[in-house]
């Protein structure tokens, strides 16, 4: 008898963050790439994903329609408002989720997939840049997993929501950024859930 493979989904701003987790995911499961810019694209398909699995959310439309109503100041007059990108992105996103159902969904970009409840859980791997400014941001208790890069931040996030910390320590993981997995000699140290 043959176990039913999982659906995952990776939402990424980037194919870099969440490569090295493809890697390992693939092997077992059924992994589907979600981009919103088009570079990724190639970046996938030189990781060896194929088409199938990869799903381009493709605003031409809105960003052609954009272009044009920003070209007329009196754009209001003809019943135009400013056109809202993110809200267009969350709702196929979200169209994604109720055609797919994927198992998991996990994201490299924490802020866009925490304005949707998915059918199922989702995780976030915060280990860019932006982390360093945002990681008390209020969209980490919207993920049922939350991947943090060390026990700093772990203390930092259970101080500043003291009032959440016995639903933080389920979600809050620390493990390493996914881009040093390849250099990690044990690959059982990738998790060390909190305590």
């Amino acid at each position: 008898m043959s176990i039913k493979k999982k659906d995952i989904f990776l939402l990424a701003d980037s194919v870099v963050d969440l490569r090295f987790i493809y890697e390992i995911l693939k092997k077992k499961h059924n992994v589907t790439w979600v981009f919103y810019y088009k570079k990724n694209i190639s970046q996938a398909k030189d990781l060896g994903v194929p088409d199938k699995n990869i799903i381009f959310l493709n605003n031409k439309n809105i960003l052609f329609l954009v272009k044009k109503i920003l070209q007329f100041p009196l754009n209001k007059l003809f019943g135009y408002s400013k056109i809202n990108h993110e809200k267009e992105l969350l709702r196929n996103i979200k169209k994604i989720d109720l055609k797919f159902k994927p198992d998991l969904w996990i994201t490299d970009t924490a802020g866009i997939l925490s304005k949707i409840n998915t059918e199922k859980k989702k995780a976030t791997f915060i280990h860019s840049v932006p982390y360093k400014k945002f990681f008390l941001n209020k969209n980490t208790l919207c993920y049922d997993y939350v991947f943090i890069p060390g026990d700093y931040h772990l203390n930092r996030i259970l101080n500043f929501y003291h009032d959440k910390k016995k639903e933080l320590r389920k979600k809050l993981i620390i493990s390493p950024s996914p881009k040093i997995i390849p250099y990690i000699k044990q690959k059982n140290f990738f998790l060390k859930k909190s305590e």
